[in-house]
């Protein structure tokens, strides 16, 4: 018997595109629109890549969100389970997917992204962070001139009651009473306030400069925030995350967690930990925990405390100061951004904070 060494050609895989499948499994739009988020970054750093997404339609905002990347190749929305079984390439396979599943490759990826590998921690850690692009945009333009002139603006946002996906209870939630003053602080520095958010929101005093597009269309809101000067979230919520998205820096004030922007213009005000005499915890001892969400309670004796409306001022007029060259609507960033000199990322990837 003669024995022939075989060795396989060299670039046998040059003409398949590195395949990425993204399991966008989260609900909640911050959750949902930083994982695609990273799924795009991802993508853009292979030469020749495909990316598909699986999501389960079960918020109105999902598949408008998903339209905002042009990364995204194809989408999978359904409201069935997804069975792993989707991706078994062997023989006799127990489950089959449409045939254009199978026929473009979506079966065989070479990387499978879940939530936990796509966090929001780890947005910083790419050397350029993919954009988001709003289809139809002069249409949603057109309409925000109608609304806005063309002066600059900020997009104001902020948690309260009443929304219909709210969930974790209300210790999110501000009132008025805190929104109030720092409306007329932005508009007192010459900068025009635009307010987002879902119908029911509490209305606000009219003022020369502010405008409520709450309860306007949501490609509106999004529009809205792809031309701002900065994005202004005095309480967090989903909404900041299309800011990232976009290229848009920002506020969050009343911080229950020290992420979530990946712009190194943004700023992060935490929500202040009380122990059980009332005194502050030292902000070190906090940081020691990034990035997870500050769990407090009465079952251990520490309370959250709320930003004083000094030091939302203080953090305004920062924003305000370092975004000065913005005089009208922010030119739109829609090439991949470049925040880093790294061209290549370890797994698991390491956190990078940047604001």
């Amino acid at each position: 018997m003669r024995f022939i060494n075989f060795e396989y050609p060299k670039n046998q895989n040059q003409d398949r595109p590195f395949q990425i499948f993204a399991a966008l499994l989260h609900r909640t739009m911050g959750d949902f629109t930083e994982q695609l988020l990273f799924a795009a970054s991802l993508k853009e750093m292979f030469p020749s890549a495909r990316l598909d997404v699986y999501y389960k339609p079960d918020r109105p905002y999902k598949p408008e969100i998903v339209s905002f990347s042009p990364q995204v190749d194809s989408s999978w929305p359904t409201n069935n389970r997804f069975p792993i079984d989707l991706f078994d390439t062997a023989g006799m396979r127990p489950v089959t997917g449409p045939e254009i599943w199978h026929g473009s490759g979506c079966d065989s990826p070479n990387l499978i992204l879940t939530p936990s590998m796509s966090t929001r921690e780890l947005l910083g850690t790419f050397s350029r962070l993919a954009r988001f692009r709003l289809p139809e945009r002069e249409k949603w333009e057109s309409a925000l001139l109608q609304a806005t002139n063309d002066g600059s603006y900020c997009v104001l946002h902020y948690r309260e009651g009443g929304y219909q996906y709210s969930y974790k209870g209300d210790y999110r939630n501000i009132g008025t009473d805190q929104i109030e003053p720092i409306i007329d602080f932005v508009l007192n520095q010459k900068v025009n306030v635009v307010r987002i958010g879902h119908p029911e929101m509490t209305p606000l005093l009219p003022r020369h400069g502010f405008v409520d597009l709450s309860g306007e269309p949501f490609m509106l809101q999004a529009c809205a925030i792809s031309r701002a000067r900065f994005f202004l979230e005095l309480s967090p919520s989903g909404p900041s995350a299309l800011a990232n998205a976009f290229g848009i820096p920002m506020l969050r004030a009343n911080a229950i967690i020290l992420s979530g922007p990946a712009t190194v213009d943004s700023i992060v005000l935490r929500r202040p930990v009380l122990d059980p005499t009332g005194k502050e915890v030292n902000g070190q001892s906090i940081a020691k925990e990034f990035p997870k969400e500050l769990h407090v309670g009465k079952e251990n004796g520490y309370a959250l405390g709320f930003n004083s409306i000094e030091q939302i001022e203080a953090c305004a007029a920062e924003m305000i100061r370092s975004t000065s060259n913005v005089i009208g609507w922010r030119e739109l960033c829609e090439d991949t951004c470049q925040i880093g000199a790294a061209t290549t990322i370890e797994w698991p990837m390491s956190t990078i904070a940047r604001h």
